[in-house]
């Protein structure tokens, strides 16, 4: 059963890999948890007729070994009595000969399912197996009187329920609901509020032919039995956390159970008890003729008896006992009658409470003919005979007298005086029983509805005589005023106070209503009530037994039963073994792929060590490096955020290889040029792959090895040069592993797994997936992530999504992986596209040559976070770190404010001083809003004051501008922007005292001159746009954007791939690519409308983007 339940583990994960992988097996996790006794259960009530299986059971349900069987044995009580105990049926059983094992709840459950099934078999039963039922109930008796644990085990839900649903005819299912019922689905337990819902329901007798309960012999057994269980339960203290055992015993009803079924159930029971109550005087204390169980004492009785009172008018009020309310009515009198003999500690309220209930609901009923006058004339009588218990002074509920009096008023209502149907009908208690009999006698009905007039006339007097000021209390005025003047009595009539009572007392009627639909007597009433009457008892020592009490404490975890049926676990069952075959198969084959994984990883360690040890300048590697090493500009900053650190890049000559087809000459006059470097031919001759052997006569060394294609495209040709050229070769792979360092210094490259269909377990198991390892090892030692954000890292027009994490001491940046709805994490190259719903939609797509990186940053070394747009979506933080790097992530929407709160939180270095800020101000100063922002720029701590002060520099006061107003390296479209400085471009000595050198500052770049500006205002003056959608304007393009950017920086990478991405793939024409600072500023101030572009920091500190150093051929 685990192993089963692991390969449903497997399954549940909602993988399209997985799923495509099984086809559409039905994988189940309830049918792995049914429990052992219930599968049982299924099973044995098929084999009934066989005497074998009750011995087997009832050695398990006492905790015995089996014994042998005899050959020929037929299933008597004798025969039972001699196999279990060694002893006749009539002997006494003591400790000697009853077996001390432990009792099996479960099989006791199994064993009364297979006696419900003998009382209502389909088919007809031989005589014998018929009697089998009467015989292990009366074993069951037997054994109920003679083990004290197997009294606990009968008064739990699971023995009383199967107990119960021996008598009810299983019915059929409605014609449209073919299913089999599992064991649990047999009966149904409700809440307060639930349960009387069901017995007001409709008749659903429609479906079913048979619409009461048994009548096998047994029936008699059961009754009786269940009657022994709840008197012996009355004796044992209330429990907080146990629902009291005759609510156990009225709830436990089978689903399918018709409504006169449930009726009949409940009035036979409880007429049971109550009749057994009543013969044993039952609140007499010690005098009583009540057993007393183990553990139980007479002092419980009397609480217990009350709640049981209650639970049979609860009854009462929704219809069970319609026909027999003077019946419960007279058992409560009854009971009272006994706890005032027994003495004065008794409290009464919670059995007054009963009473009261009953007597209203008596008084209540809708009297559509002669017989429900009878009854209502019969409980007014009642109520005049035991006036002094009715109108006691020991009943102190003054709402029962408020509502007392309403129902007279009703009652002595002359209905020809009233017209109005509303009060003639609303006021009466709806319920479920209807009265078949619609023969009416006008002249009985009038007869009686003059007794019930003077009845109620009768017992108005009584309770003005006794409770009267529990009247005026509950009326809120005095009714000494209102004597009738008809009569020679202080008693004022019905009829006079009729006008000044009905809208209070109808209002105290109304709220009774109210709180009898919403509760009864509950069972923390009821608890509270027993622990208060214990505590009485508890002063004179009447609570000395319990001491003794010895019940086992169960502690052993009973395995809930399962809602699933026969069918459905026998189809299951078969379905589950051959998704064990198949798992078993695909785990086979996820091995495999854990193996190969294993082995590259091992591989790109071994090879990276190597690369480490043969490049340039390292052990065995060559002092220079090569003139075909290309480099590009690295994005970390150094001071003043100025980016000057060049790394190899080691993919330009995949980026840019040679193609021979173009030198054609009639492919060189080809307008648009294809992106190509003049080197690239020399680096092709050297590198072919028609290069077999080592070519001495080439000087070359390892550092210029370390540029050689690595994609997958030349996987060939790597294979040829680590055959000949050795360990200096083999390096070459390095660059495409993940270069795993154990200090973690500079951000680290994730190797790019083969594996595509992972397998994904839950989290018990998914640290074996591929993609859980290669995680893991990026991590510290020991590394424990708290918190995991799916983010997209932007990098100028590049985006490569991957996974936040947040450590105990660092947080990480990995490319590549993605975490799912189910909280996987995955590989996004090996998801279909289904399955993953990128940050960006529309980003650019991921080349399979871009490297993915894996960063870690220490929580100390975080010098500022902020908040950016990205796309013009406010769903991005810049981080910034204290070593140079700075990192643009973009987060789905809506968790954006959590992700910058956490790192608010684990970032410990971030100060609110404005030397150490990046902006240079304050974090505290509000630059988002216009109307602030002024404010905080010219504020002493603001930027502003500093560069007056001379404190920063105009660089650093221009990119701390920059940081401010939301620009970042990071993105193209919002990268820093620098003004303009000089217009003098022609002098060889600029003179700095001449204005005519300088720009001018005060206005924009499309109003440095008044010819210009003319110009811009004339054509916002005379625009017209026949179809009016566009507005007049001054500028049609801005002066900075993503294309502005990547054509300034074009002859440096990684700037040539983005503007080959913004430009199709290819260099634009010779004239119209940024060639000349001079042409450009003319271009932007004087010659083109429509440029209007300023300049980049990279203009006043990194002369190199000037230099064609990777010698593209851009045909100047």
């Amino acid at each position: 059963m685990g192993f089963l339940a692991m390969c449903f583990v497997g399954f549940n994960v909602s993988g399209t890999n997985m799923k495509s992988s099984f086809g559409s097996v039905d994988v189940t996790d309830e049918a792995s948890h049914v429990p052992g006794f219930q599968h049982l259960q299924f099973l044995m009530v098929h084999h009934v007729e066989i005497p074998e299986a009750y011995f087997l059971l009832l050695s398990i349900l006492l905790g015995l070994f089996p014994a042998p069987l005899p050959p020929t044995v037929k299933f008597t009580m004798d025969s039972v009595w001699s196999y279990l105990f060694g002893a006749p049926t009539g002997q006494t059983l003591n400790n000697q000969i009853i077996p001390r094992g432990e009792i099996c709840q479960e099989a006791c459950v199994v064993v009364l399912a297979m006696i419900r099934a003998i009382i209502h078999s389909a088919i007809d039963l031989d005589d014998d197996v018929s009697d089998y039922a009467v015989t292990l109930l009366h074993f069951f008796i037997s054994l109920y009187h003679n083990r004290s644990d197997f009294v606990s085990i009968c008064m739990t839900q699971d023995v009383i329920g199967a107990l119960v649903c021996t008598l009810f005819t299983p019915n059929p299912p409605p014609p449209e609901q073919d299913v089999v019922n599992s064991p649990l689905e047999d009966y149904q337990t409700f809440d307060a509020e639930q349960q009387f819902v069901f017995l007001q329901s409709k008749d659903s007798s429609s479906y079913y032919e048979r619409d009461s309960l048994t009548t096998h012999s047994a029936r008699k057994y059961v009754m009786d039995f269940l009657r022994v269980i709840v008197i012996d339960s009355f004796s044992l203290p209330p429990m907080p956390k146990h629902t009291p055992v005759i609510d156990l015993l009225l709830e436990a009803i089978p689903i399918d159970a018709t409504h006169n079924q449930q009726c009949e159930f409940q009035v036979d029971i409880l007429s049971l008890v109550m009749d057994h109550l009543l013969a044993a005087d039952v609140l007499l204390g010690e005098q009583a003729a009540m057993p007393i169980v183990a553990g139980g004492s007479y002092n419980n009785i009397v609480p217990n008896v009350f709640y049981f009172t209650s639970c049979l008018v609860d009854r009462l009020w929704h219809g069970v006992f319609a026909k027999d309310c003077h019946k419960v009515l007279d058992f409560i009198i009854k009971l009272i009658v006994q706890a005032k003999r027994k003495g004065s500690s008794t409290s009464f309220d919670s059995i007054y409470h009963s009473l009261n209930r009953t007597i209203l609901y008596q008084l209540s009923r809708p009297m559509e003919n002669v017989v429900d006058q009878m009854v209502v004339l019969e409980g007014l009588q009642k109520i005049a005979a035991h006036k002094n218990i009715v109108l006691s002074p020991m009943n102190h509920e003054n709402e029962f007298f408020g509502c007392l009096c309403y129902c007279l008023l009703q009652l002595t209502e002359d209905p020809n005086q009233s017209k109005n149907a509303n009060q003639q009908t609303t006021w009466h208690v709806p319920t479920n029983f209807k009265e078949q009999t619609e023969t009416k006698h006008r002249t009985s009905a009038q007869e009686a509805a003059s007794l019930i007039c003077n009845a109620a006339n009768r017992v108005w007097e009584e309770l003005y005589n006794n409770r009267r000021q529990v009247l005026e209390e509950v009326c809120k005025m005095p009714l000494s005023g209102f004597t009738s003047h008809t009569q020679n009595t202080k008693v004022p009539s019905l009829d006079s106070l009729r006008s000044v009572l009905h809208e209070p007392i109808g209002k105290c009627w109304q709220n009774y209503l109210d709180s009898e639909r919403k509760q009864g007597y509950t069972k923390e009433t009821w608890f509270f009530q027993s622990q208060f009457q214990s505590k009485l008892q508890k002063v004179t020592g009447g609570l000395s037994r319990l001491a003794s009490r010895k019940i086992k404490k169960d502690h052993t975890y009973r395995v809930p039963l399962s809602n699933i049926s026969y069918k459905e676990l026998e189809l299951y069952t078969s379905s589950h073994l051959s998704v064990v075959r198949e798992l078993v198969e695909f785990q086979s084959k996820q091995y495999q792929q854990n193996k190969q994984y294993l082995q590259k990883y091992v591989f790109n360690e071994w090879l990276q060590t190597e690369a480490e040890l043969t490049r340039e300048r390292a052990l065995w590697g060559p002092p220079v490096g090569s003139k075909l090493d290309k480099w590009m500009l690295d994005m970390t900053e150094g001071p003043c955020r100025m980016r000057k650190k060049m790394v190899k890049n080691e993919l330009f000559y995949i980026h840019y290889p040679y193609r021979p087809e173009v030198e054609g000459g009639e492919n060189r006059a080809l307008k648009y040029k294809v992106a190509t470097s003049f080197d690239s031919k020399e680096y092709y001759k050297r590198w072919r792959p028609e290069n077999m052997v080592e070519q001495d006569t080439i000087s070359m060394d390892a550092a210029s090895l370390e540029s050689i294609d690595i994609s997958n495209d030349v996987e060939t040709l790597e294979e040829r040069e680590i055959g000949f050229q050795g360990l200096r070769a083999a390096c070459l792979l390095s660059r495409s592993s993940a270069n795993r360092s154990s200090d973690w210094d500079d951000d680290q490259d994730i190797s790019e797994t083969s594996t595509e269909a992972s397998n994904d377990q839950d989290s018990k198991s998914s640290d074996c997936s591929p993609e859980n390892q290669n995680i893991l090892r990026l991590l510290e030692d020991g590394e424990k992530i708290s918190h995991m954000f799916r983010c997209a890292r932007i990098q100028g027009l590049d985006t490569c999504e991957g996974l936040l994490l947040f450590g105990k001491e660092h947080f990480y940046v990995v490319d590549g992986f993605t975490l799912l709805k189910t909280r996987e994490i995955r590989d996004i190259d090996s998801l279909p596209a289904n399955m993953h719903d990128p940050i960006i939609p529309n980003s650019t797509p991921v080349s399979k040559h871009q490297k993915r990186m894996c960063s870690k940053f220490s929580y100390d070394e975080i010098r500022d976070v902020h908040k950016r747009r990205y796309l013009l979506q406010p769903i991005a933080l810049e981080v910034f770190s204290a070593d140079g790097r700075n990192y643009l992530l973009a987060f789905p929407r809506m968790i954006t404010n959590k992700v910058y709160a956490r790192f608010l939180s684990v970032a410990t270095a971030i100060t609110d001083n404005a030397q150490e800020s990046l902006a240079g101000q304050k974090r505290t100063a509000n630059v988002e809003s216009s109307a602030n922002i002024f404010t905080s720029l010219i504020s002493d701590t603001s930027v502003t004051k500093r560069w007056v002060r001379g404190e920063i520099s105009n660089f650093q006061y221009l990119m701390h501008l920059n940081t401010l107003a939301g620009r970042s390296y990071n993105d193209l479209m919002q990268y820093p922007v620098f003004p303009w400085i000089l217009a003098d471009y022609d002098s060889e000595e600029l003179d700095f005292n001449d204005p005519q050198t300088f720009r001018d500052f005060t206005k924009p770049m499309g109003a440095q001159t008044p010819e210009r500006l003319n110009q811009f205002q004339k054509r916002f003056k005379e625009w017209d746009d026949p179809h009016g959608e566009t507005p007049p304007y001054h500028y049609g393009t801005f002066y900075s954007s993503a294309m502005i950017v990547a054509s300034y920086l074009v002859r440096m990478e990684p700037f040539t791939q983005h503007f080959l991405h913004l430009q199709g793939g290819h260099f634009d024409l010779a004239d119209r690519m940024f060639h000349s600072i001079k042409d450009a500023w003319l271009s932007a101030a004087k010659h083109n409308m429509a440029d209007v572009k300023e300049l980049i920091p990279e203009f006043f500190y990194l002369p190199e983007f000037l230099l064609n150093s990777n010698h593209f051929d851009l045909a100047f």
